[in-house]
């Protein structure tokens, strides 16, 4: 019996201060360092059932004194990080053991980018194909009818109208909220 394929949604928090997101992380210092991976892992089924999900927390190594607004923003403590966070090596590489055979990344935005320039700026191989991550804010937008939109996957349950699945700016949850906007697209016949 063959396995059902998979597809995979990911989504991070990484460091931010005040302001940090409408200049585009673009002030000395300000670099998008993650500080939090979660990934889950769909059946690409009809109802994208949840197949399995990983969340680590990373220790930041570029601006390791996590900023009070990201503080706030995530729920996310200096305390947690520097006590259960990973070297980023060691959490991609638990990241690309539960990504499986998923043949697609999702992620709002480009998360699989930031990843990649996380592991270049700090020595950290990451051979996952650019290919496989795949920004699906064009088509949540075009879903919505609102081309060009920007939206927060954390916003998602606001606007598409389904319970949040946990916290906003939580890693994994935020996973589950773009899972949700799939099935409510794939219900639609537009996933």
């Amino acid at each position: 019996m063959t396995a059902d394929p998979e597809i995979a949604v990911l989504d991070m928090e990484w460091t931010a201060w005040e302001g940090s997101w409408k200049r585009g992380w673009n002030a000395p210092g300000e670099f998008r360092e993650v500080v939090q991976i979660g990934l889950l892992v769909l059946a690409d089924t009809a109802a994208l059932p949840e197949v399995r999900a990983m969340q680590v927390l990373v220790r930041p190594v570029i601006n390791p004194e996590l900023s009070d607004y990201f503080i706030e923003l995530t729920g996310l403590t200096q305390a947690a990080v520097e006590r259960d966070g990973l070297a980023l090596a060691e959490a991609v590489g638990r990241m690309r053991a539960a990504l499986g055979a998923a043949t697609a990344v999702y992620s709002m935005g480009e998360d699989g980018e930031f990843l990649r320039a996380n592991c270049a700026r700090t020595g950290v191989a990451f051979d996952l194909p650019a290919a496989l991550f795949r920004d699906t804010t064009p088509a949540i937008a075009a879903f919505l009818g609102e081309p060009g939109r920007p939206l927060m996957s954390s916003r998602l349950p606001e606007t598409m109208g389904f319970p949040p699945p946990g916290d906003a700016h939580d890693a994994l949850s935020d996973c589950r909220c773009i899972a949700e906007a799939f099935r409510i697209m794939r219900a639609d016949g537009a996933f």
